[in-house]
C-alpha cells in the first residue's frame, strides 16, 4: 500500500500563451505550452522520502528523455501542506549537486518556514517573491537564463566557464 501512495503523483506545467495564466500540459481542454529551457512540475500532496524521491527519479527521467534542454526546473508547491524531515534531507542532498537550477515556488508559509530553517533555502538561493508566486519564478528563471547565456555560466553550477586563470600553453 505504500508504494502505490510513493508514486511520482506530479503533473507537468506550462503558460497560456500571452498570459500570467499556468496549467497543466496536455490536459483536456489546456491551452498551456511548455516554456523553453524551463520544466515546471507540481506534485501533489505533503512530500515524504518516498514520494519525494519517486518525484526527483521520475522528473529527471523526464529531463533527460525530452527533446529539449532543461535550464531551471521550477517545483509549483501550491499543493504541498509540509514536507517531513526525510523529504528535507533527500532535496538538500540532490538539488545540492544538480546540473540545472532550482526554483521552488508557490509555498505555504508552513513550507517556506521548513525550507528556511532546514538550510534548503542556503541550497536553492533564490529570491524571496518566487518562493511565494509563479509567474515571478518564471520571470526570475528566463532572466537567469538569459543572463547565464550572456556570461556563459555553467547552469546549476556556482562557477563560470572561464573563471579560472588560464595558463598559456607551452
Amino acid at each position: 500500500a505504500v508504494s502505490r501512495f510513493a508514486g511520482a503523483g506530479y503533473v507537468a506545467i506550462g503558460r497560456i500563451p500571452g498570459t500570467q495564466t499556468y496549467d497543466e500540459l496536455d490536459a483536456p481542454g489546456s491551452q498551456a505550452v511548455a516554456l523553453p529551457r524551463i520544466m515546471i512540475t507540481r506534485p501533489s500532496g505533503p512530500r515524504w522520502f518516498g514520494n519525494a524521491a519517486a518525484n526527483t527519479r521520475a522528473a529527471r527521467r523526464e529531463r533527460h528523455s525530452a527533446y529539449k534542454e532543461v535550464a531551471v526546473a521550477i517545483a509549483d508547491w501550491r499543493m504541498v501542506p509540509f514536507l517531513d524531515e526525510t523529504a528535507l534531507v533527500h532535496y538538500k542532498r540532490e538539488w545540492s549537486n544538480i546540473d540545472v537550477k532550482v526554483l521552488v515556488t508557490n509555498t505555504c508559509a508552513h513550507v517556506r518556514h521548513q525550507i528556511k530553517e532546514s538550510g534548503l533555502a542556503d541550497i536553492l538561493d533564490q529570491p524571496e517573491e518566487t518562493l511565494l508566486d509563479l509567474h515571478a519564478a518564471v520571470l526570475w528563471a528566463e532572466q537567469y537564463i538569459a543572463e547565464a547565456d550572456k556570461s556563459q555560466v555553467v547552469i546549476g553550477m556556482r562557477e563560470r566557464v572561464g573563471a579560472m586563470e588560464e595558463t598559456p600553453m607551452d
